[in-house]
């Protein structure tokens, strides 16, 4: 699909039930960046990514899945509180991304447990 934005808009709830997880799961950005709720599972940066904006509930737990879903829907489409797509355009942008990186980087090379190249 070229244009995923008419797809985010048809959804009211983004869910991500992963076991297993991933670095950084892109489809939970996108549909955040649309402003869609998400309901996820405690597995890989999911949780982080999500943040206050969305409903974290465990692993393999279709009970917690389901009522996860049934707390987002008492919320509305948008829910109360910190918006998605803000959240990804604060704390996921390009700019946010480099300067991360380099703080990172900094704090490797004044390790004082590096050896010279």
């Amino acid at each position: 699909c070229r244009d995923v934005v008419p797809v985010y808009h048809a959804i009211d709830i983004l869910t991500s039930a992963s076991l297993f997880g991933e670095g950084f799961p892109n489809v939970i950005g996108e549909a955040m960046a649309c402003g869609l709720p998400c309901v996820v599972t405690d597995a890989g940066d999911s949780a982080a990514v999500v943040g206050d904006t969305g409903i974290v509930v465990p692993r393999a737990d279709a009970g917690a899945l389901a009522a996860g879903w049934r707390r987002a829907l008492a919320r509305g489409q948008v829910p109360p509180g910190p918006d998605p797509r803000r959240r990804i355009e604060t704390e996921f942008s390009v700019e946010r991304l480099v300067v991360r990186t380099e703080a990172a980087l900094a704090a490797l090379v004044a390790s004082p447990g590096r050896q010279a190249a």
